[in-house]
Protein backbone atom coordinates (compact mmCIF):
# COMPACT_ATOMS: atom_id res chain seq x y z
CA UNK A 1 0.00 0.00 0.00
CA UNK A 2 3.21 2.37 1.08
CA UNK A 3 4.62 2.12 -2.70
CA UNK A 4 1.04 2.53 -4.38
CA UNK A 5 1.37 5.75 -2.56
CA UNK A 6 4.38 7.22 -3.43
CA UNK A 7 3.87 6.01 -7.11
CA UNK A 8 0.38 7.71 -6.84
CA UNK A 9 2.39 11.08 -5.75
CA UNK A 10 5.18 10.82 -8.09
CA UNK A 11 2.46 10.46 -11.10
CA UNK A 12 0.95 13.75 -9.64
CA UNK A 13 4.47 15.92 -9.04
CA UNK A 14 6.18 14.81 -12.40
CA UNK A 15 3.44 16.57 -14.59
CA UNK A 16 3.79 20.10 -13.54
CA UNK A 17 7.49 19.28 -13.81
CA UNK A 18 7.21 17.83 -17.42
CA UNK A 19 5.16 21.05 -18.52
CA UNK A 20 7.49 23.58 -17.21
CA UNK A 21 10.69 21.37 -18.95
CA UNK A 22 8.44 20.88 -22.03
CA UNK A 23 8.14 24.92 -22.22
CA UNK A 24 11.46 25.73 -21.62
CA UNK A 25 12.31 23.55 -24.39
CA UNK A 26 10.19 25.01 -27.00
CA UNK A 27 11.42 28.34 -25.66
CA UNK A 28 15.37 27.29 -26.54
CA UNK A 29 14.63 25.90 -29.49
CA UNK A 30 13.04 29.48 -30.64
CA UNK A 31 15.81 31.44 -29.49
CA UNK A 32 18.35 29.17 -30.92
CA UNK A 33 16.57 29.76 -34.48
CA UNK A 34 16.94 33.38 -34.39
CA UNK A 35 13.79 34.74 -31.45
CA UNK A 36 14.97 37.59 -29.84
CA UNK A 37 14.74 37.82 -26.33
CA UNK A 38 12.35 41.24 -25.68
CA UNK A 39 12.54 43.12 -22.01
CA UNK A 40 9.75 42.02 -20.20
CA UNK A 41 9.50 38.33 -21.54
CA UNK A 42 10.84 36.64 -18.17
CA UNK A 43 7.00 37.40 -17.07
CA UNK A 44 5.83 34.22 -19.26
CA UNK A 45 7.77 31.78 -16.71
CA UNK A 46 6.27 33.49 -14.08
CA UNK A 47 3.07 32.87 -15.75
CA UNK A 48 3.87 29.14 -15.71
CA UNK A 49 2.97 28.74 -11.93
CA UNK A 50 -0.52 29.37 -11.99
CA UNK A 51 -0.69 27.09 -15.11
CA UNK A 52 1.64 24.44 -13.05
CA UNK A 53 -0.87 24.43 -9.76
CA UNK A 54 -3.81 23.83 -12.18
CA UNK A 55 -1.66 21.20 -13.88
CA UNK A 56 -1.17 19.58 -10.51
CA UNK A 57 -4.63 19.64 -10.03
CA UNK A 58 -5.66 17.97 -13.12
CA UNK A 59 -3.45 15.18 -12.47
CA UNK A 60 -4.08 14.68 -8.72
CA UNK A 61 -7.85 14.11 -10.09
CA UNK A 62 -6.61 12.01 -12.91
CA UNK A 63 -4.36 9.56 -10.68
CA UNK A 64 -6.89 9.75 -7.67
CA UNK A 65 -10.57 9.20 -10.13
CA UNK A 66 -8.76 6.46 -12.53
CA UNK A 67 -4.99 5.67 -12.06
CA UNK A 68 -5.17 4.07 -8.45
CA UNK A 69 -8.87 2.29 -9.45
CA UNK A 70 -7.04 0.65 -12.65
CA UNK A 71 -4.01 -0.40 -11.00
CA UNK A 72 -5.62 -2.50 -8.06
CA UNK A 73 -8.04 -3.45 -10.78
CA UNK A 74 -5.13 -4.98 -12.84
CA UNK A 75 -3.54 -5.91 -10.05
CA UNK A 76 -6.20 -8.46 -8.58
CA UNK A 77 -6.90 -9.73 -12.49
CA UNK A 78 -2.86 -10.50 -12.00
CA UNK A 79 -2.57 -8.34 -15.38
CA UNK A 80 0.10 -6.30 -13.68
CA UNK A 81 2.71 -5.75 -16.49
CA UNK A 82 3.92 -2.77 -18.70
CA UNK A 83 1.95 -3.50 -21.43
CA UNK A 84 -1.16 -3.62 -19.19
CA UNK A 85 -0.25 -0.18 -17.30
CA UNK A 86 0.43 1.58 -21.08
CA UNK A 87 -2.33 0.44 -22.75
CA UNK A 88 -4.58 1.28 -19.76
CA UNK A 89 -2.62 4.74 -18.85
CA UNK A 90 -3.16 5.57 -22.61
CA UNK A 91 -6.90 4.80 -22.42
CA UNK A 92 -7.46 6.66 -18.85
CA UNK A 93 -6.07 9.78 -20.75
CA UNK A 94 -7.96 8.88 -23.79
CA UNK A 95 -11.20 8.28 -22.83
CA UNK A 96 -11.73 11.66 -21.29
CA UNK A 97 -10.06 13.78 -24.11
CA UNK A 98 -12.07 11.80 -26.42
CA UNK A 99 -15.98 12.69 -24.54
CA UNK A 100 -14.88 16.43 -23.65
CA UNK A 101 -14.62 16.62 -27.86
CA UNK A 102 -17.10 14.62 -28.65
CA UNK A 103 -19.84 17.19 -30.11
CA UNK A 104 -16.47 18.58 -32.15
CA UNK A 105 -16.29 16.17 -34.77
CA UNK A 106 -16.64 16.09 -38.39
CA UNK A 107 -20.02 15.34 -38.56
CA UNK A 108 -21.63 17.14 -35.63
CA UNK A 109 -24.24 19.99 -36.01
CA UNK A 110 -23.50 22.00 -33.22
CA UNK A 111 -20.46 23.80 -34.01
CA UNK A 112 -18.67 22.91 -37.53
CA UNK A 113 -15.16 22.24 -37.43
CA UNK A 114 -13.79 25.08 -39.72
CA UNK A 115 -16.14 28.83 -40.04
CA UNK A 116 -15.00 30.90 -42.55
CA UNK A 117 -11.83 29.58 -42.94
CA UNK A 118 -10.79 28.90 -39.27
CA UNK A 119 -10.96 25.76 -37.53
CA UNK A 120 -12.89 26.23 -34.47
CA UNK A 121 -11.61 22.40 -32.79
CA UNK A 122 -8.68 21.69 -31.06
CA UNK A 123 -6.40 19.45 -32.49
CA UNK A 124 -4.58 17.91 -29.79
Amino acid sequence: MRSLFLAAIAAVLVQPLVMVLQTALLFAISLSNGAKWAPGDERLFWQLVPVSVYVLIVATIFVLVLGIPIFILLRRLNRLNWRSVTAAGFGAAAVPIGLMGWPLWQGSRTIPPVQIGTATMWIL
